[in-house]
């Protein structure tokens, strides 16, 4: 039995983590987009086709790895969770080495000044529309972009940690829920 949970786990983060680490290149390429409204409804529609295609294939997964159980072992509610958190913690690795060599590839300096081009251009498109956002806010936005002006690159632990932070929350959270809807009784055996 193990052995098999640990292939099912290896396969399917494996899917799970080259989906999603494609999804998150994709986000930080959309930095470089300069019509701010298609990249808003990008980000929108990405963020929901993405969010509904990770939630259905985890349940999916779940789903077809309790079926290696038998009926008379069942599928436990932790058996469940602890599935789906192995799923999405290996999967969390997955995207932050992608993520990291992305960023590497395209310079950590051009995805930062993406990212702050982004803001700028964010807050033009409200102010053309006549929207007047309080101070409070536009501080915190101005503080956010000289912070990350003066950030330096991550390295490649601290892009995976911060990967992984993300994947084990969705996980826990994904799991309580899916562990709920995938258990199973053992069935019980007649002696005769």
């Amino acid at each position: 039995m193990r052995s098999q949970f640990w292939s099912d786990v290896l396969r399917y983060s494996a899917m799970l983590g080259v989906g999603m680490g494609l999804s998150k290149i994709f986000e930080i390429y959309e930095l470089f987009i300069s019509d701010t409204q298609l990249v808003s409804i990008l980000f929108v529609v990405e963020w929901l086709v993405v969010s509904g295609l990770f939630i259905g294939l985890m349940f999916f997964m779940t789903k077809r790895h309790s079926k290696r159980y038998p009926a008379e072992v069942g599928f436990n509610y932790a058996s469940g969770l602890l599935f789906v958190m192995s799923v999405s913690m290996l999967a969390g690795v997955i995207v932050g080495v992608m993520e990291y060599i992305y960023i590497s590839a395209v310079g950590y300096d051009a995805y930062v000044e993406g990212f702050i081009s982004f803001i700028d251009e964010y807050f033009a498109m409200v102010a053309n529309i006549g929207v007047q956002l309080p101070d409070d806010i536009m501080s915190t936005f101005t503080d956010m972009q000289e912070a990350l002006s003066k950030t330096t690159a991550p390295s490649i632990f601290e892009t995976i940690f911060a990967a992984l932070s993300n994947y084990i929350y969705v996980g826990l959270f994904l799991g309580l829920i899916i562990a709920a809807f995938t258990r199973r009784k053992p069935t019980m055996q007649i002696n005769q």
